[in-house]
């Protein structure tokens, strides 16, 4: 469940979602500025917010000025393939570490778009909200414009060259997915007790969607973390990345599991089936998030 707070140059907007999935009964509240606090108090006690526990609602600011590419919100829906491995014999309620392998790789999956230009001050959801289900509920030329609303990483890469917009040529592929792959490294780390998956008896992956967005700064925002990501392929873009990335989570999390049972170093030039997943953090070089992340600061 999320509620995300805007503040404008003339009034404050509140999204709330109330089902915390597909982005259903989202609305955007227009609240005064200068009687924030009087107006959202008023408008949740008088909607079905009232009626959730406190635990299900997270509260996020909302990124009023995000960096746009063709006039469109857009943000990064990356792939985290987590890896869970043990070693012949071993039992997880003995809690030896070195016999228990912890691996985590980033797929730099795809770019989400709005299907209309953004404009601050619009009420239209399809404009704020990048999610596919949002967009296809609420435009209703979804179906002619849905192809613009999801890029390959390297398009949008290759959009920010072309219009000259930034700074640094490749800026997207030298700075900010390794950006990203740093900060998933040093989440990895910091959460390794709800991401390791120690009770399950034998080898194990699972795959979160995260979603970062950027703002006109370039500064890199993680907006969420997705344990059930969709896995709908509504355009070419995701009817040719999807398959593709599992296919690859499936037999690198079996070369993973094979050499870390085998101890034989888990590195990325010695995985062979390894080809758009990154190695951001690892049980058996625990210095390598560090690295990554020291590398921001340089």
């Amino acid at each position: 469940m999320h509620l995300m707070l805007r503040t404008c140059a003339c009034n404050t907007r509140v999204s709330l979602d109330f089902s915390g999935s597909m982005g259903n009964k989202i609305q955007l509240v227009r609240i005064r500025r200068d009687h924030v606090r009087e107006d959202l108090l008023s408008f949740l006690i008088s909607s079905e917010f009232q009626d959730m526990p406190s635990d299900q609602v997270i509260m996020q600011r909302y990124i009023e000025r995000p960096l746009v590419a063709d006039k469109r919100k857009f943000d990064l829906r990356v792939y985290m393939l987590v890896i869970n491995a043990k070693r012949v014999g071993t039992d997880s309620a003995c809690g030896d570490a070195s016999q228990l392998g912890y691996f985590v790789f980033m797929h730099p999956g795809f770019v989400r778009f709005s299907s209309l230009p953004y404009d601050a001050a619009s009420p239209d959801l399809a404009v704020h909200l990048t999610n596919q289900s949002v967009q296809a509920k609420q435009t209703r030329t979804f179906s002619q414009l849905k192809e613009v609303t999801t890029w390959f990483p390297d398009e949008l890469n290759d959009y920010f060259n072309k219009r000259h917009r930034l700074r640094d040529r490749d800026w997207a592929k030298r700075e900010l997915y390794p950006k990203i792959g740093a900060l998933l490294g040093y989440v990895s780390a910091v959460f390794r007790y709800f991401l390791d998956d120690r009770d399950c008896p034998s080898n194990a992956f699972r795959i979160l969607g995260v979603d970062f967005l950027i703002d006109d700064e370039l500064r890199v925002y993680l907006l969420e973390f997705n344990a059930y990501p969709a896995w709908g392929c509504q355009t070419s873009v995701l009817a040719e990345l999807k398959p593709s990335l599992w296919r690859e989570a499936v037999c690198l999390s079996s070369e993973v599991a094979i050499r870390f049972r085998s101890r034989l170093p888990v590195a990325e030039q010695h995985l062979v089936t390894r080809q758009d997943f990154g190695l951001v953090f690892s049980s058996e070089e625990p210095e390598l998030a560090r690295r990554n992340v020291a590398k921001l600061y340089k």
